[in-house]
């Protein structure tokens, strides 16, 4: 562990866990650990989970930004502690996803104290924690891995539950370590004893210590215990322990040594002990119903045997299994009693709702009226920052309910939407329908139809997210609130495939929106118009009514979950009207508006549609680190719907001859597609349909390529999606190439439709393109290439060029045709599409055609300064300067995830491991003053 915290302190991130069973030593050892990390300058911050805590995000995390270390960690405007929560900053965020703003509160907070020193993060007794801590705690160890940083866990071996094995496999491959804790042996136990008694011990007194079986907890308990019975003698330089009967386990030497207390010290430390392994003062005296002062003997007493001690704001049991055995030692039935005038007590004074409604659950019978009620509320609290959290406190209650059939349909209609943000559908609608008719008010009825809808639009599922909405607008009477769930179930038809219908009711709506009380209903029926009208190709009056939409959002500031925000759909649009550079202003005044009100599951989309303008217009490397960035938002925010980062990810790789990553990008998408169980018109199934054509053409395999494209473009024409329409040209390129006359004629005649409405030099190169491989125009291709030169879509134009020369060589135009290829192999050597190049070279060769001598472009070197693109130079520069990741997004109008991108691309490019490495080299770099 030394050797782990040197590396640490040296300027790595390193990540260790001790493992091992109850007083093994755990403490003792991250105690020693902690006290030589301070004594290197490091500063320290730890925190420990409790047994009674898991209903408390992030509880463990809380406690070690409690300490004066901490102070500043959460950002800048953060308050705090709420309830024993970190407040994060910034604005209310969506359900659940408050959580991930106190996440990234501490991760930049963290990133800031690395900047100053090395800094330790200890958190013990994972096996209790929150999921919200485990979550921290992976986040800390995938986002700060170029910091002095060393994070320390440790945990028993049982109970471990399923999200500490899944944090432990993921962070073990990055790196950590585990150890492993084990017993000590005779001559260990023999030191203890001395260190303990004052004298090593004798033949006998080893004997004795045999039954703790090398656990040292239990050990030291024993020698305690022979202590305080006075039957321990020390004489002729050693100590033995007499040779009555030993307890057998640890818990009963524990009950023994509490034994030799005070019974009125012994009876407050079983009301402490329902509380859980650390305890407040004021909470116990608030349970006693007495004052604190009139406590302070027996706890003095407590704290002067070694049984209770100081843990910051709180006392805590030295050990758990201290309190366990103090726990366990009460009957059951005054347990239960117990934790509910815990729970009263706490109630009346005002304690959060968690921790009234863990105390009443424990002490529930069936049916318990209080304790649902509770379990209700405080799962309505704590879903800000943890669905999962919410989801137990609601099972709990649903098995409080049974055979109550109103309470039992209100706790169900609490969990179903939870259930869907967690991505259980299937457990979801079937708890749904197990909600009996008439049971909900219709307020209840609102507010179940309303959280399914963000559950289901967060995953994707459009189309089940508009009948939701729909129903909520039944249910409401006219005026702006129905109109703005009908606009809402508009676009979510748009993006379910029901153009035609998401149209007509947008329609509606903005036909009878009258009044600054409409704006929103106004805002949200105006965009999808402009989706709607931007997939016939009407890019200009799309546009207009995008402004329009634009204005009424800024103007009303939609609510976190709401479908109010056009920039994305607008960006979208100004792609298609080859407006890369509004469509990146557009996306940045998106991405600072959904920042503001806290609509994160919308952010993953800013970085994705990034990719794509780098995508089509020439700056690969920024749109694989936007389209990076944009799939760790999507996982971490827990949405599954960004298909087209991981399509453009994968067509960079294919025209980089890179199979392998182009297919897994194919598989991961069609694996979502398959758990959503999505049909066939879903949105990203064309995307990933596309992906996979490719590869079978790769492959050879020219029929079933030809298939399916075709249904590639039918998927993701049925959508109307907008931002890409290559999979036209491959639909009809793979069609030509196998005969498929008809489906070739037909692609062809829906993007010509399309470009006749649009204008724009792109969509008429594309149908020429269409048209010449059709038909067999080589006009029209030349004509493509031409219309492609007035645009700035450089992968396009090169794919243009190259069908051109293969036409113009059929045609015995070999000067021609070599002059087309130079121009498609310069496309496409400038994004580094290696076998489009090959394959358009190949193409020409076989009939007949060289390519004629060229200057080639010099590649790009894989490592060193001269490996960097511009803009990861700029961030290295950044990097030595001393700014943060998110002071360097700030700086550069990126998110903070896209900054992490880059950096990792610059630490494998320019070798090195962390940000004073890289520091190092940049300063080196840089020209020495006069």
């Amino acid at each position: 562990m030394t050797e782990v915290l040197e590396r640490g302190v040296g300027g790595s991130r390193e990540i260790v866990f001790l493992e091992g069973e109850p007083g093994i030593g755990k403490t003792f050892l991250l105690e020693a650990l902690l006290a030589r990390a301070r004594g290197r300058g490091a500063r320290t911050l730890s925190g420990t989970a409790d047994a009674m805590g898991g209903s408390r995000p992030f509880g463990a995390l809380a406690e070690a930004l409690a300490a004066p270390a901490g102070d500043g960690l959460l950002a800048p405007d953060a308050g705090g502690a709420e309830d024993g929560v970190p407040v994060p900053a910034g604005s209310p965020a969506e359900k659940g996803l408050r959580g991930l703003q106190v996440i990234e509160g501490l991760l930049a907070g963290l990133e800031r104290l690395a900047a100053e020193g090395p800094v330790v993060l200890a958190l013990e007794d994972l096996h209790w924690a929150d999921q919200e801590t485990l979550r921290a705690f992976d986040a800390v160890v995938r986002h700060l891995g170029s910091s002095p940083l060393l994070l320390v866990g440790t945990f028993r071996a049982r109970p471990r539950s399923a999200e500490l094995a899944a944090l432990l496999d993921r962070v073990t491959s990055r790196g950590a370590e585990v150890l492993r804790v084990e017993r000590l042996g005779e001559e260990a136990i023999g030191a203890l004893c001395e260190r303990v008694l004052g004298a090593p011990p004798s033949r006998a007194l080893r004997r004795r210590l045999a039954a703790a079986g090398g656990n040292p907890l239990f050990a030291v308990q024993l020698l305690r215990a022979l202590q305080e019975q006075g039957a321990v003698v020390v004489g002729d330089g050693v100590a033995d322990g007499g040779d009555g009967p030993l307890p057998p386990s640890l818990r009963q030497v524990i009950v023994r040594r509490f034994g030799q207390l005070p019974a009125a010290t012994v009876e407050l430390l079983q009301i402490a002990s329902v509380l859980g392994t650390s305890f407040a003062p004021g909470d116990l005296a608030t349970v006693l119903d007495r004052p604190l002062a009139g406590l302070l003997p027996q706890l003095n007493d407590a704290v002067s045997h070694g049984l209770v001690g100081d843990r910051g704001d709180v006392l805590a049991f030295r050990h758990p299994m201290m309190r366990d055995a103090l726990y366990e030692s009460l009957p059951s039935a005054i347990r239960r009693r117990l934790h509910h005038e815990a729970g009263e007590a706490l109630a009346a004074a005002g304690a959060p709702a968690a921790q009234v409604a863990v105390q009443l659950a424990e002490g529930a019978q069936p049916g318990d009226p209080e304790a649902i009620a509770w379990l209700r509320k405080a799962a309505e609290e704590v879903s800000a920052y943890s669905v999962g959290t919410a989801v137990r406190l609601l099972e709990r209650g649903l098995e409080l309910a049974s055979g109550d059939g109103a309470r039992g349909a209100a706790v169900r209609a609490d969990l179903v939407p939870l259930l869907g943000l967690e991505g259980r559908f299937a457990e979801a609608r079937e708890l749904a329908a197990a909600i009996p008719a008439g049971c909900l008010s219709v307020e209840d009825e609102i507010r179940l139809r309303s959280g399914q809808a963000r559950a289901l639009s967060r995953q994707g599922r459009w189309a089940e997210a508009a009948r939701a909405l729909g129903a909520i607008a039944e249910l409401v009477p006219g005026g702006a609130v129905r109109a703005l769930f009908e606009a809402r179930t508009a676009y979510a038809l748009i993006f379910a495939g029901d153009v035609a219908g998401g149209r007509a009711r947008a329609e509606r709506i903005r036909d009878a929106a009258l009044g600054p009380e409409y704006e929103q209903a106004l805002g949200a029926a105006v965009t999808t118009l402009a989706l709607a009208l931007a997939a016939e190709g009407k890019l200009k009056e799309a546009l207009d009514l995008g402004e329009r939409g634009l204005v009424a959002v800024g103007d009303s500031r939609p609510a976190p979950g709401a479908f109010l925000f056009p920039h994305i759909p607008v960006g979208f649009v100004l792609l298609d009207a080859d407006r890369p550079d509004d469509a990146e202003r557009v996306l940045n005044e998106g991405h600072a508006l959904m920042e503001e009100v806290g609509a994160l599951s919308f952010r993953p989309y800013v970085p994705g549609v990034k990719a794509l303008r780098g995508f089509h217009f020439g700056d690969w490397e920024t749109a694989l680190a936007e389209a990076e960035s944009g799939l760790v938002m999507d996982e971490e925010i827990g949405t599954r719907w960004l298909f087209f980062a991981e399509t453009v990810i994968g067509r960079i790789a294919l025209a980089r001859d890179d199979l392998r990553t182009a297919g897994r990008m194919a598989a991961k998408t069609e694996a979502a597609l398959a758990a959503a169980d999505a049909p066939e018109f879903a949105t990203g199934r064309g995307w990933s349909l596309w992906i996979g054509a490719l590869l079978l053409e790769a492959r050879g395999e020219a029929d079933a390529a030809a298939r399916a494209a075709a249904r590639a473009w039918r998927a993701l024409n049925g959508c109307r999606m907008l931002g890409n329409r290559l999979p036209a040209l491959d639909a009809v390129r793979l069609a030509a190439a196998v005969g498929d006359g008809r489906v070739a004629d037909t692609v062809t005649d829906e993007v010509a439709e399309y470009a006749e409405h649009a204008g724009t030099s792109t969509a008429e190169g594309l149908r020429l393109h269409c048209e010449g491989l059709a038909r067999g125009d080589t006009d029209a291709l030349v004509s493509s290439v031409e219309a492609y030169r007035e645009g700035a879509r450089g992968f396009e134009h090169g794919l243009a060029a190259e069908s051109a020369a293969v036409a113009l060589a059929r045609d015995g135009r070999a000067a021609d045709a070599r002059r087309m290829l130079a121009e498609a192999l310069e496309r496409y050597e400038a994004l580094g599409a290696r076998r489009e190049a090959a394959r358009a070279t190949a193409a020409l060769r076989a009939l007949g055609v060289r390519p004629g001598a060229r200057r080639r472009r010099v590649d790009r070197p894989a490592h060193g300064w001269q490996a960097l693109t511009p803009t990861e130079r700029n961030i290295a520069v950044l990097i030595a300067e001393g700014l943060t990741n998110p002071q360097i997004a700030e700086r550069v109008f990126i998110s903070r995830y896209t900054v992490e991108t880059h950096l990792k691309r610059v630490f494998a490019k320019m070798r090195v491991r962390s940000r004073a490495e890289l520091a190092a080299l940049v300063v080196a770099r840089a020209p020495r003053p006069d």
